[in-house]
C-alpha cells in the first residue's frame, strides 16, 4: 500500500489503509504500508510493524530543491513497494505523490512479464467540484490532481470507493461495476482497537451510534 499524499499514519492512514491492512493480515496476507512523513521528517527512513501484522515505512523526503525532492519521493515510493515484491499494490488516492506512484508503476507493467497489480483507493472526490475547489491549490496542481484522478481511476486494475456516490462516479468514468468495491470507513473490530477507543471515550459497553457528518449538508434529524 502507498500511504495517502503523504499524510501520517493518524490520518487516512490510520483510519483507513491500516484497518484494512490489518484485515487482510487476518486473513494470512503480508502487508506493507509506504508512505513520506511530511509532519515528522526527522522520523525517516524507518521501518515498524503495528499491532495486527502490519509492516509500515516512512520514505525520506530530501532533498530540498521543489520538483527533484518530489521526483525522488515518488521513485523512493515505488522502490520501496516494489522490494516488498508485492502482488498487488494500493494506491490510497490517485493524486498527488501517490498519484504519480501509480502511473509510474502502471507504465512499469507495461515493459515487464510479471508487475503488482494496480489497486486505486478513493475517499474523497478531488477534482472539480471536490478538494479542488475547497483547497487554495495553485491552478497547475488543480489541474494536474483533476487529471491524475481521472487517469488513476481509468487506469486501476480495480477502485475501491469510501461510498456510494463516489462508486456511481467512479462507474460514469468508464470502470466496470464488477471492479468497484464499496469500502465505507467505519470503526475497527474489538479484537483490534474497539475495546481501547471504548475506554478512551469512556463509553463502557453500552450500544453507541456515531454520527460523524458535516452537519451543513446532513440535517441530523434524518438520522433520528
Amino acid at each position: 500500500m502507498i500511504g495517502p499524499f503523504g499524510l501520517e499514519p493518524k490520518s487516512t492512514v490510520r483510519r483507513r489503509a491500516l484497518p484494512l491492512g490489518r484485515a487482510l493480515a487476518t486473513l494470512g496476507h503480508e502487508v506493507l504500508i509506504v508512505m513520506p512523513p511530511w509532519h515528522t521528517p526527522q522520523a525517516a527512513p524507518r521501518r515498524w510493524t503495528e499491532p495486527g501484522g502490519v509492516t509500515l515505512e516512512y520514505v525520506a523526503l530530501g532533498p530540498s530543491v521543489p520538483l527533484v525532492r518530489h521526483g525522488a519521493i515518488v521513485a523512493r515510493l515505488v522502490r520501496c513497494a516494489l522490494e516488498w515484491r508485492p502482488d498487488v499494490v494500493h494506491c490510497f488516492k490517485p493524486k498527488a505523490h501517490a498519484g504519480l506512484a501509480g502511473w509510474v508503476l502502471w507504465h512499469r507493467r507495461r515493459l515487464k512479464a510479471r508487475a503488482p497489480h494496480l489497486v486505486v483507493d478513493e475517499d474523497d472526490w478531488e477534482g472539480a467540484g471536490g478538494w479542488n475547489a475547497r483547497e487554495p491549490y495553485p491552478a497547475y496542481a488543480r489541474a494536474l490532481f483533476a487529471w491524475q484522478e481521472r487517469w488513476g481511476l481509468r487506469h486501476a486494475d480495480a477502485v475501491t470507493v469510501a461510498s456510494r456516490s463516489l462508486e456511481g462516479i467512479v462507474w460514469s468514468l468508464g470502470m466496470p461495476a464488477e471492479r468497484v468495491f464499496y469500502l465505507p470507513n467505519g470503526a475497527e473490530p474489538a479484537g483490534a482497537r474497539g475495546g481501547e477507543v471504548r475506554r478512551e471515550l469512556g463509553l463502557a459497553d453500552r450500544p453507541v451510534v456515531l454520527l460523524y457528518t458535516r452537519f451543513a449538508e446532513f440535517d441530523p434529524a434524518r438520522a433520528l
